[in-house]
C-alpha cells in the first residue's frame, strides 16, 4: 500500500499535470490565428486623359493607364469663306469619346510623320491649310493632363518649309473628355 505521503504528491503531480494541460488546451482553442492580410490604401492617380486608376496587387502599385487612342475626324462643312477656302469640321475623338474641335479653313490632315513631327509633349496633331496659312490642332500632355491647343501655321522665311507659331490653350480634356 502508498504511503499517504506518497499519496500527496502523485495527487500534486496529477492536480499540476490537469491545470498545465488544460491551460494548453484554452488557450490554443481561444487563440484563432488570423492570416495578415495586407490592403492598400484607397488613394488613386489621375492618368492624362483624365481617368483614374487605383494601387492593386500584393505590392499595391498602381494599375497601368489606360493607352490613349487619338482620332481625327475631319469632314468638309460644304462652305467657303470670303476668301474662297474651303471650311473643315475637326472633331477629335480619344478613347472613343468624341468631341467638337472647330471649324477651320482648309483641307485637314495628320501631323506626325517624320517631314512633320509632333513638337516635345505633343501627342497627336492635325494641320489645316490654304495657300499659304493655316492651323495646328494638337493634344499635348501637360503636368500629368491632356490638354488641346492650336497655332498659327505659315510658309517659312525661306518660302518652301512651314513656320509654326506660339500654341494656345483651347480647353482641358481631362475628366470632361469629349
Amino acid at each position: 500500500m502508498m504511503s499517504a505521503k506518497f499519496q500527496w504528491v502523485f495527487f500534486g503531480v496529477v492536480i499540476c499535470v490537469g491545470v498545465i494541460g488544460a491551460w494548453f488546451f484554452f488557450v490554443r482553442i481561444s487563440t484563432t490565428v488570423v492570416p495578415h492580410v495586407s490592403a492598400c490604401t484607397e488613394e488613386t492617380k489621375i492618368c492624362p486623359d483624365g481617368s483614374t486608376v487605383g494601387r492593386v496587387g500584393p505590392a499595391c502599385e498602381f494599375t497601368p493607364c489606360e493607352v490613349s487612342v487619338y482620332n481625327w475626324i475631319v469632314s468638309d462643312s460644304g462652305s467657303k469663306n470670303r476668301a474662297g477656302a474651303p471650311l473643315t469640321n475637326v472633331s477629335l475623338s480619344l478613347n472613343g469619346k468624341e468631341s467638337s474641335v472647330g471649324t477651320y479653313e482648309g483641307s485637314c490632315a495628320e501631323i506626325g510623320v517624320p517631314e512633320w513631327p509632333l513638337l516635345e509633349g505633343e501627342k497627336a496633331g492635325l494641320a489645316c491649310w490654304f495657300e499659304t496659312a493655316g492651323t495646328e490642332v494638337g493634344v499635348f500632355e501637360e503636368q500629368g493632363h491632356l490638354v488641346l491647343k492650336k497655332a498659327p501655321l505659315s510658309v517659312g522665311a525661306d518660302g518652301a518649309s512651314i513656320a509654326r507659331g506660339a500654341f494656345e490653350m483651347m480647353r482641358s480634356l481631362g475628366s470632361d473628355v469629349p
